[in-house]
């Protein structure tokens, strides 16, 4: 009946039904974890070899698959020193050296590959982190409050912390008597799995998967303790106490399991099926927490981590995958901060239910064509700017042989002010081309790479007027004095964006000139919401409210109405370049990751292994009584 009742408990655990039923190392660690201490029971009265050979065997075996085991594989000594058996003390130990050298395959393994100092590099960080010195991950990373997040957590994990606490009140009904064998293994037991529950929430780095190691001997110890106490007590009120509490937290478990486990919860499954489905293949998804579980499902699709919103339209990357829970824990690249920017500044595309971020959501962030930052990658010799989607291609705008163009794209403005680039440089009317979207960069003179600006809105006014009535850009009057024009500038924010911020001097007005050409009508609001003002290179439009001048898209409709020729070959996007590493280490040489070798060692080791504790039981067979 115990047994059954404590299957029906771990079963039913919302910790253990978490971890233990996904691809994940957990479920076999605990495996290893739990013959060690069947073994260390069952054998602690046999000869000294069969003990050591055995339980040292299994506890390497439960280190190599994960060293959170250490907290399982030290459960044996603590027993022995509980039973006060010197014996048994150097038994256990002796078993435990051998766990230790089992762990060392490790670094064997690693010195095969050619890492030795990689994986002592890895290793010095584990430790910190079990020190409690780096804390990177779990819920004691610097601005996660503990407290909040384990609140929050009560939903799912209620039974767990029944559980919990039930055994931390067994463990010190244990201390508080005198026991038996059994008693003490129990004590050992649950002292070692609350030590260090108590050891990773207080000091180490807390992830919630360590349980799973740590829950079993709250279960055991908590059922037994129960039976104990209706044994002493032999009373019906003790009995109907612990068989009601028994059934509230297998009630509360079974009850979450369903809330769990019996709707649609697969989120992140949903969301890149959706992604595939929907959205380009080149289209780049910033990811929320670890990029792992989204990029393992898809791997072919290019997934970012970026933690600054800001930073991530800054390379165009556009789509953002949003997780409450990730938010809450900061996990991975997400915060609470980069949340609140992605709900605030985007769009959401869809939603998927998961128990385990809470939801899963993907999110569309716009950005302007004229801010200066978004789209724009520094690249040699210039930028590269992505025009389409999330990083699905663009142009780039540099200094080069066959033009200065980004010199004179960055000194009229850049894209802040002209927009993006429209095409790459090709020939055209006029010389060597690039176009933008307020206006047409040219390399007209013959042997200068030097780039000045087409008089394209003059072209369109006169070419096809039509058109550029239709575009709603203001009147021009091209038979008007030298002096005329230069008394149109009367909007003070167009004035200062057309002198570059100077007085309207003769200097200045001619620097301008060259920047924009000669102005071509007087400024006039349109569609109610816009000031603009014609330049023969370009059209200034303010918000009549005030607010940044830019220019207004007058290539599409020069392109559109015929005005301007470039080969099709210049309007096709460029790819964009490869994202920047994530932090300012220097990649390395790629790092083999054979297994083969390792599992040579290993079984070479079994092996040696075996043939030692054969001489030893052979020799231990010839001595005489």
């Amino acid at each position: 009946m115990l047994t059954a009742v404590i299957a029906v408990i771990a079963a039913l655990d919302p910790v253990l039904t978490r971890y233990d039923r996904q691809d994940v190392i957990e479920p076999f660690a605990l495996c290893a974890g739990l013959l060690t201490l069947h073994a260390a029971w069952g054998l602690r009265d046999r000869r000294a070899l069969t003990y050591v050979s055995v339980t040292g065997l299994l506890a390497g075996l439960a280190l190599l698959t994960n060293e959170i085991t250490v907290f399982l594989v030290a459960v044996p000594p603590l027993f022995a020193l509980l039973e006060r058996n010197g014996r048994l003390i150097r038994r256990s130990l002796a078993a435990f050296g051998i766990a230790v050298a089992f762990l060392a395959l490790f670094l064997v393994w690693a010195a095969e590959l050619g890492l030795a100092g990689s994986f002592a590099n890895v290793q010095t960080a584990i430790l910190q982190r079990l020190l409690g010195l780096v804390q990177i991950t779990g819920l004691n990373v610097p601005g996660v409050s503990l407290v909040s997040a384990a609140g929050r957590s009560v939903g799912h994990y209620s039974s767990s912390y029944i559980v919990l606490l039930a055994g931390f009140a067994a463990m010190l009904w244990c201390w508080g008597r005198r026991n038996t064998t059994r008693g003490n293994f129990l004590t050992a037991w649950l002292t070692a799995s609350h030590g260090a529950a108590a050891y990773i929430v207080a000091v180490g780095t807390l992830n919630e998967q360590f349980f799973v190691c740590l829950l079993p001997a709250s279960i055991v110890g908590s059922v037994l303790v129960a039976d104990a106490l209706v044994v002493t007590r032999a009373r019906r009120a003790a009995r109907a106490v612990v068989a009601a509490g028994c059934a509230a937290v297998v009630g509360l478990s079974a009850a979450g399991w369903v809330s769990n486990y019996a709707g649609v919860g697969d989120g992140v499954v949903l969301a890149t099926r959706f992604i595939a489905t929907t959205l380009p293949a080149c289209a780049a998804v910033n990811v929320s927490g670890d990029p792992d579980k989204y990029s393992y499902l898809q791997p072919e699709r290019s997934y970012t981590y970026f933690s600054v919103g800001a930073a991530a339209l800054a390379e165009g990357v556009h789509y953002f995958l949003l997780s409450p829970v990730d938010a809450v824990e900061r996990d991975g690249d997400m915060s609470p901060a980069l949340a609140r920017w992605i709900s605030g500044s985007g769009r959401r595309l869809a939603l998927f239910p998961s128990q385990v971020y809470g939801t899963v959501q993907l999110w569309y962030v716009p950005a302007s064509p004229y801010d200066p930052v978004a789209d724009v990658t520094d690249i040699t010799g210039g930028v590269f700017v992505n025009t389409a989607g999330s990083r699905c291609g663009g142009y780039t705008v540099t200094d080069g042989p066959g033009g200065l163009f980004y010199s004179a794209y960055h000194a009229r403005g850049g894209k802040e002010l002209l927009g993006d680039p429209l095409s790459r440089p090709g020939s055209g009317p006029g010389g060597r081309l690039q176009f933008f979207d307020g206006m047409v960069l040219a390399v007209s003179r013959p042997g200068s790479p030097a780039a000045g600006a087409l008089p394209i809105v003059a072209m369109l006014a006169e070419d096809s007027p039509a058109a550029y009535r239709r575009a709603s850009l203001p009147p021009v009057r091209p038979q008007a004095s030298a002096a005329t024009r230069r008394g149109w500038l009367t909007n003070p924010a167009i004035r200062r964006a057309y002198l570059a911020g100077n007085s309207l001097t003769d200097h200045s007005y001619a620097a301008a000139v060259r920047r924009y050409g000669e102005p071509l009508g007087p400024p006039v609001a349109v569609s109610g919401a816009w000031i603009r003002q014609a330049f023969a290179d370009a059209v200034l439009e303010v918000p009549r409210r005030g607010g940044s001048v830019r220019t207004v898209a007058v290539t599409p409709v020069a392109l559109a109405a015929r005005v301007l020729h470039i080969p099709a070959r210049a309007l096709v996007p460029q790819p964009p370049p490869p994202l920047p590493c994530s932090d300012t280490s220097v990649p390395g040489p790629p790092e083999p990751t054979s297994a083969e070798p390792f599992a040579l060692t290993l079984g070479a080791a079994l092996f040696l292994y075996g043939a030692a504790v054969d001489v030893l039981a052979v020799r231990r067979a010839r001595r005489p009584w």
